[in-house]
């Protein structure tokens, strides 16, 4: 297969996985965030609001480190499925008005799919003809989509992420 057309497959495999649903907010679940069983389920947009994301394999270390530093963990997703996107998990972040998202994501297994991916093909017609009295002969060039059938592998991973937000007590209230 040329660079070209391993080119198109991944660039129509990326627009067909970029019209999934986010699964980070499919699977967003509020936590407890004190030990009056409060639970943090504000949902509001904030479109502008800058959030960090923290990938990591030393997921429970770096939970700890955030809320050593008094960020509290406001909601959860866990789930397994394509790797997803991270701006989704900006988003959801956003939508719940996290601050820092600590992600981890494991491979479990690889599917063999077929599937038909579009790929440019060359036309070439060959003419030839009398114009005026004159013996015309020639070609035409152009381009076409065609469908190939495409074997190839799919990751699956166990994705799970932790949305912290720094909630700031005043001073007087408990």
């Amino acid at each position: 297969m040329s660079v070209f057309m391993k080119s198109v497959f991944f660039i129509a495999l990326f627009f067909l996985c970029a019209c999934s649903d986010n699964k980070f907010s499919g699977y967003y679940e509020p936590l407890k965030i004190d030990q009056n069983d409060e639970i943090f389920t504000e949902k509001k947009t904030v479109h502008k609001k800058d959030v960090i994301i923290i990938e990591t394999t030393n997921y429970a270390q770096r939970i700890k480190t955030y809320t050593d530093q008094g960020y509290v963990v406001i909601g959860q997703s866990v789930f397994m499925g394509k790797w997803e996107p991270r701006y989704l998990a900006v988003q959801t972040a956003r939508q719940y008005g996290a601050d820092i998202v600590v992600i981890t994501s494991q491979l479990q297994s690889e599917l063999l799919k077929n599937g038909f991916v579009p790929m440019p093909q060359t036309n070439v017609s060959v003419y030839s003809g009398n114009i005026a009295g004159q013996s015309v002969n020639g070609t035409a060039v152009g381009m076409s989509t065609g469908y190939v059938n495409q074997m190839y592998k799919e990751k699956i991973y166990k994705q799970k992420a932790s949305f912290l937000k720094r909630l700031v007590k005043e001073e007087g209230k408990k």
